[in-house]
């Protein structure tokens, strides 16, 4: 069976939103990113201030690889923009330097933490929803990646679980009401009118 037109827009979509994925969860996208950022500012000197855009790679490092990696480039970043406008920058006041650093530290640190915190938050809401099965009220199958599966083969895809069926006392007095199922004696049932019956049912 051919794919069809739909199916292959779906899988160019879907492709480099895989590839974005797995560039983002290793840490050294995020350590290119900020070294990125230091080089522009360095290039460019102090007439286009890129130190705003340390937002970028520590908020993703902190989303898709923790809140460490987060808080560590949101010290690093500005320490390295520190160095730029002590050794490189037009010289001025350091404690000057100094204080936009601590304040640049505090702030992306914040940010880490925010985001950080919402990824985890997150993180536990997908696994309660993939934790939830969608039963049809009427036929009472299961919803399952697309098919609709009786009880009984959902639980032997999904969980390995072979199914026996048996019924319940309740029920079997519902569906039996002549036969005393409390009163069993060598091997026979007794009927409610006090006759005896075969075992079978």
């Amino acid at each position: 069976m051919n794919p069809s037109p739909n199916d292959k827009g779906h899988d160019r979509t879907v492709l480099p939103v895989r590839i974005w994925e797995r560039l983002a969860g290793n840490p050294i996208t995020h350590v290119v990113m900020g070294v990125t950022v230091l080089l522009l500012d360095l290039v460019t000197g102090p007439y286009l201030w890129f130190p705003v855009f340390f937002i970028v790679p520590v908020s993703l490092a902190a989303w898709y690889c923790g809140a460490r990696l987060g808080y560590s480039l949101a010290v690093l970043l500005p320490l390295g923009r520190l160095l730029i406008a002590v050794y490189v920058d037009t010289p001025g006041p350091v404690h000057f330097a100094v204080l936009n650093a601590l304040v640049r530290v505090g702030v992306l640190i914040l940010f880490a933490y925010l985001v950080s915190r919402i990824a985890r938050q997150t993180k536990e809401l997908r696994e309660r929803v993939a934790g939830l099965v969608t039963m049809c009220a009427w036929s009472r199958t299961i919803e399952h990646e697309g098919r609709w599966l009786s009880f009984e083969e959902y639980l032997k895809l999904r969980f390995d679980v072979d199914v026996t069926h048996g019924i319940s006392p309740e029920e079997a007095r519902k569906s039996f009401s002549g036969i005393n199922f409390d009163d069993v004696s060598g091997g026979g049932t007794r009927t409610s009118d006090g006759a005896e019956g075969g075992t079978g049912v």
